[in-house]
């Protein structure tokens, strides 16, 4: 007993302060600024709070070594209470690494890594070893020490309150992931109310990071355990609970903290069909977009060049979603391999991806595009080489000009909506581009030029967020008139396009469906002002898309139906983010008793497809008699998985988000539901082009395009004569795909073969322009000099 009563009578030695404060002190510091348990296995301090908690451990620890050193024991029962709190965090940290510590010892010798589990066992046998010193020296001095148990119960109830989130997290998501509906709803709860959505967002990425607090540990331990639910089914949850897809925000591996680990980010999506999550390292470093325009023929080629760079440890596959103009298509893909531009090879859907798929699995080059719904394309491409490998390809779209009327058309500019690369606060889109016709924009910061009296061009630079929304337009000016020209791609068929001025009925219904995510409430008073314009006596109607959804039935437009649509936007509850699939199909549904029926779709990005709701809108959209016109409007740029659910986008089109929710809508009110004269175009295939203007190529891409739609619309047997049509084109479509490898073994080893370079569209250069109009100018003064009434020769297209 003696011998006990001199060992805790015995001043500390400098061993001690080192095991209990310089040594969790340097590991405290080294988790903070590397943050690698955090990557690697659990996150021990997920807050400010739970590093405070920690770091009161080696702060107790010196106050009793100093004090037991100095024999001062001033505020002895502050300084007792503050102890007894540190030996409590310290024993439910040593619980929590636990099971690293068998293997930590050996670790050690591996870069020091097991310094990091034994850290809280060695500082709670140094505070209870400091602790009973100084709880014997203050009873020989006849000081105040609080009992042990106070400290204790306190630390163990601070870790629990701040382990609320965590373990709320981890719980919700299981809940969230059950096929039982009630429980589904209850997790989306629990984790909107209470949740981590840091946490959230990287159970999207991978199964590290977990929460280490005791609430959580007991939690997944002993009732559910989160990391059972796949990377895959989280990306879903995240979405119902913040309304975002997950890799809208940055990736929880940005910036230095993160750089201990970032060659164990796996791109679990490489090759497949989904974007996934910003890898870290992968840059887009250049962007370019070239093209022409030519109002009166309404046709716009452009070429969007793009440059990545892979900065990572791993090779990695590049992977975006564009958002193209209306009714456009891409006509042509282009890979730098070697510093050669290579073209792509033309084919049906699953003979590109399948293609595609045997490359990458041999680590070579190959780039991929296919469609994913109305107006949406996905490209993909790989490998870039890890520690600075860069890979390039290009993009041409064919595109008509929207007609506005009879003196002016417009180009929606296409945009990405969806990535897995990061794109700089620096980079900038370089766009370039040029018509015969006087040309505006809403693009900030343009330069507009006239370089002659028939050279138009407008310069912009663009950052991603100022392309992306709202969407950006050129408006070309047009001479007037439809005059028919013709056009012929290869050996196919003659196509005719005339520009025709018609009067088109108004819809004889029109049934609003709204997305009920968190984000779509922001847009609620612009879309009750936009009600001014609906003209009265119209049917329509409001559906609410959301776990609860809400349904007003189509009636005829009053001051009454108006004041029941609007009180019902303003009293909704937006939440998270809602499965908008069901409400499609109901709307399918209540509109087929409608000929001429207009559905309006005004949502947010849909980045999950929901398997339950999807398969029943999808049965209702091919089973139905009769489908409504659909406009799709975005009030937020992002990817849209429901237009790549079957063929019933393909009669859908774009309504551009570009004037605001209020003049946008405004003006579709306007237009749609009253009768007048609007300019349309007409595409027919002839056989006589005698007496008809030659116009640009890009009048037989627009028709083959049309003409695809209408052949799968239609269904039975008229799936592989489309593909045939696409093929011929040279054109991405809904059943076609364009694959670029890299070398001619690859294409023949799967029975493809590169389009000729010879009869890709391509772009004027500036002084082809010029040289076209000294070229025309001479054979008009001949023509006039020789027959002065011959007529002048047809305008310059912008390219084939």
């Amino acid at each position: 007993m003696g011998d006990n009563n001199a060992n805790n009578n015995k001043a500390p030695g400098w061993v001690l302060l080192t095991l209990g404060v310089v040594y969790p002190g340097g590991v405290i510091a080294f988790e903070l600024s590397t943050r690698w348990c955090a990557e690697i296995f659990f996150d021990p301090m997920p807050s400010f709070w739970h590093g405070l908690m920690i770091a009161a451990v080696p702060l107790s620890n010196f106050l009793l070594w100093r004090q037991l050193r100095s024999g001062d024991f001033q505020y002895s029962g502050a300084v007792s209470f503050l102890a007894a709190l540190a030996i409590g965090v310290a024993a439910v940290y040593t619980l929590v690494f636990l099971p690293l510590t068998p293997i930590a010892a050996v670790a050690i010798i591996y870069f020091g890594a097991g310094l990091l589990p034994l850290a809280p066992l060695i500082s709670l046998v140094v505070a209870i070893m400091l602790w009973r010193r100084y709880r014997a020296a203050c009873a020989g001095q006849g000081c105040r020490v609080l009992p042990p148990w106070q400290g204790v119960c306190a630390a163990l109830l601070i870790l629990v309150v701040l382990d609320i989130p965590q373990a709320a997290t981890e719980l919700g998501i299981r809940w969230a992931a059950s096929q039982s509906l009630q429980q589904n709803r209850r997790g989306l709860q629990l984790l909107r109310l209470l949740g981590d959505k840091d946490l959230l967002l990287r159970r999207c990425y991978d199964r590290s990071g977990r929460a280490a607090g005791p609430l959580s540990l007991s939690t997944r331990l002993l009732f559910y355990r989160s990391d059972l639910v796949s990377s895959t089914q989280v990306r879903e949850i995240f979405y119902q609970v913040t309304g975002e897809p997950f890799n809208y925000r940055p990736p929880p591996y940005s910036g230095g903290r993160w750089r201990w680990a970032d060659e164990f980010q796996f791109d679990g999506d490489q090759g497949g069909t989904e974007i996934g999550g910003r890898l870290r390292g992968l840059y887009l470093t250049t962007s370019r977009i070239d093209g022409s325009l030519n109002g009166d023929e309404g046709v716009a080629y452009l070429e969007w060049t793009l440059a990545f760079s892979n900065n990572a440890r791993s090779q990695r596959e590049v992977r975006l979603q564009l958002a193209l103009p209306p009714q456009g298509v891409v006509s042509r893909a282009t890979l730098w391999v070697n510093g050669e531009e290579r073209e792509a090879a033309f084919a049906g859907r699953a003979r590109v991806s399948n293609a595609y798929q045997s490359v990458v699995r041999t680590l070579r080059d190959p780039l991929l595009v296919t469609t994913r719904g109305t107006d949406r394309i996905q490209a993909q491409a790989f490998p870039l080489a890890p520690n600075g490998g860069t890979i390039k390809f290009r993009l041409g779209i064919t595109a008509p000009l929207q007609l506005l009327g009879e003196d002016r058309a417009q180009l929606l500019l296409p945009a990405i909506v969806d990535r897995n690369f990061i794109i700089g606060d620096r980079l900038e889109h370089s766009i370039w581009l040029e018509s015969r016709q006087p040309l505006q924009t809403n693009l900030p910061a343009a330069q507009l030029q006239n370089l002659q009296a028939s050279v138009h061009r407008i310069n912009a630079t663009p950052n991603d967020s100022v392309l992306s929304y709202p969407r950006k337009v050129i408006t070309v000016a047009r001479s007037g008139g439809g005059a028919a020209r013709w056009a012929q791609l290869h050996s196919g068929q003659p196509v005719v396009q005339k520009i025709v001025a018609r009067t088109v009925e108004p819809a004889a219904a029109l049934l609003i469906v709204l997305d009920g995510s968190a984000r779509a409430g922001a847009a609620v008073g612009a879309i009750t002002a936009a009600f001014e314009k609906i003209p009265a006596g119209v049917p329509v109607g409001l559906l609410i898309a959301a776990e609860q959804p809400l349904y007003i039935p189509v009636k005829a437009w009053q001051a009454a139906q108006r004041q029941r649509l609007t009180e019902a936007l303003n009293g909704f509850d937006f939440a998270g983010g809602q499965d908008n699939a069901a409400a499609l199909g109901r709307a399918l549904r209540e509109l087929e008793k409608y000929p001429g029926g207009e559905l309006l779709w005004i949502h947010l990005p849909q980045p999950v497809a929901f398997s339950h709701s999807t398969a029943a809108f999808e049965q209702a959209a091919a089973r139905l008699t009769r489908l409504p016109r659909t406009v799709l409007y975005s009030l937020a740029p992002g990817p849209n998985k429901l237009l790549a659910s079957g063929n019933w986008s393909l009669q859908a089109r774009t309504l551009g988000a570009v004037k605001g929710v209020e003049r946008d809508l405004g003006n579709y009110f306007a237009t749609a539901l009253e009768a007048g004269r609007h300019y349309h175009y007409q595409r027919d295939s002839v056989a006589d082009t005698a007496d008809l203007v030659r116009g640009s190529d890009h009048i037989a891409r627009l028709w083959a395009r049309d003409r695809i739609h209408q052949l799968l619309l239609a269904g039975g047997d008229n799936r592989q004569r489309a593909i045939e049509i696409a093929a011929a084109h040279q054109l991405v479509t809904a059943v076609s795909g364009a694959v670029v490898m890299e070398n001619a073994r690859q294409y023949a080893d799967n029975d493809l073969d590169p389009v000729d370079p010879n009869t890709v569209p391509t772009i004027p250069e500036p002084r082809q322009w010029l040289l076209a109009l000294l070229v025309m100018a001479i054979m008009l003064w001949i023509l006039k000099k020789q027959q002065p009434n011959t007529a002048a020769p047809a305008p310059l297209s912008p390219g084939t």
